[in-house]
C-alpha cells in the first residue's frame, strides 16, 4: 500500500456508518489501516459493522447515537476519545429522504430531510473540528448528491438540503483551513442502497430508466465510494480544500439534451 494513501494510525468516524454507503465507507477506510468508530442510530447494525471491521484484524467499534440531536454531537466526540484515543477523520455518511412532490410534503417532511441531511452534518462536525483544532488537524468528509447540482422533482427538499451542504463544506472548509483540517464532500449519483430501495422497487421500470441516464450505464454501488473517501482522508489531498468530487458515472458533466437522447 502506498503510505500517501495509508491510514495507519488514524481514528475516523462514520456517522451513518449502519448504512449502505456508510457500511463499506467504514470497512474500505479499516482496510485502509484507520481504527473507525462505526456512528449509527440503530447500534445493533453498528455493532455488525464494527464486528466486520474486527474480523478484517484492524480496530472497530459501534457507538448508537442519533446525531440529528445537536447536544450529542460533544458527546459522540468524548466517546470517541475515550475509546480510541484521538479523531483524525470524520466520514458525513448520515442521509434521509422523502419521495414527495412538494406540494405534498409536510412541516414534518422537510424538518426531518433538513436535520438529517445539513444540520446534523454542521452540529458533529463543529463538534469534530474542536477536537481536531487541538490536535493539530483533520479530515472532514461530507456525503452530498448529484442532486445538489440540478433540480430534482419529487426530491425538492433532499436537493436543497444537499445544496446546502456542499456550500456549507465550501464554507467550513475556509474557516478551518488554518487550523489543518480539510474539509470536502462526495457527491454519488442514485446509489442502490436502502435508503431507496422501497422507492425503486414500487416501479419496475424505474431503476433502468435512471440507469439509461448515467452515461456509466448503472446506479452507484455503495463500493464505487470507498476510493474517493479514502483519498479524501489520507494525506494525498492535503491541499484539497472545500471541493466536491462527483461520483456520479459521468452524470453531472453531460448536457440534459444529450441525456435526453441515450
Amino acid at each position: 500500500m502506498s503510505e500517501l494513501f495509508s491510514l495507519k494510525g488514524s481514528v475516523a468516524a462514520v456517522c451513518g456508518g449502519a448504512g449502505g454507503i456508510g457500511s463499506r465507507v467504514a470497512v474500505g477506510l479499516a482496510d485502509h489501516g484507520a481504527a473507525v468508530a462505526v456512528v449509527d442510530v440503530a447500534g445493533d447494525r453498528a455493532e455488525q459493522v464494527a464486528a466486520e471491521i474486527r474480523a478484517g484484524g484492524q480496530n472497530g467499534i459501534a457507538i448508537a447515537s442519533d446525531i440529528a440531536n445537536p447536544q450529542e454531537a460533544d458527546r459522540l466526540m468524548q466517546r470517541i476519545l475515550l475509546t480510541l484515543g484521538g479523531l483524525h477523520i470524520l466520514v458525513n455518511a448520515v442521509g434521509l429522504n422523502v419521495f414527495k412532490d412538494a406540494l405534498e410534503l409536510s412541516d414534518a417532511d422537510i424538518q426531518q430531510v433538513l436535520v438529517s441531511n445539513l444540520a446534523s452534518a454542521l452540529h458533529v462536525s463543529c463538534a469534530a473540528a474542536r477536537v481536531m483544532r487541538e490536535r493539530g488537524g483533520g479530515k472532514i468528509i461530507n456525503f452530498a448528491s448529484v442532486t445538489a447540482r440540478f433540480g430534482s422533482p419529487g426530491q425538492s427538499i433532499y436537493a436543497a438540503a444537499k445544496a446546502g451542504l456542499v456550500n456549507l463544506t465550501k464554507s467550513l472548509a475556509l474557516e478551518w483551513a488554518s487550523y489543518n483540517i480539510q474539509v470536502n464532500a462526495v457527491s454519488p449519483v442514485m446509489t442502490e442502497t436502502l435508503i431507496n430501495a422501497a422507492w425503486l422497487a414500487a416501479d419496475p421500470e424505474r431503476k433502468e430508466a435512471i440507469a439509461v441516464t448515467i452515461p456509466a450505464g448503472r446506479l452507484g454501488r455503495p463500493e464505487d465510494l470507498i476510493g474517493p473517501v479514502v483519498f479524501l482522508a489520507s494525506r494525498a489531498s492535503d491541499f484539497v480544500l472545500g471541493q466536491t468530487l462527483f461520483v456520479d458515472g459521468g452524470t453531472s458533466v453531460v448536457h440534459p439534451l444529450i441525456r435526453r437522447k441515450r
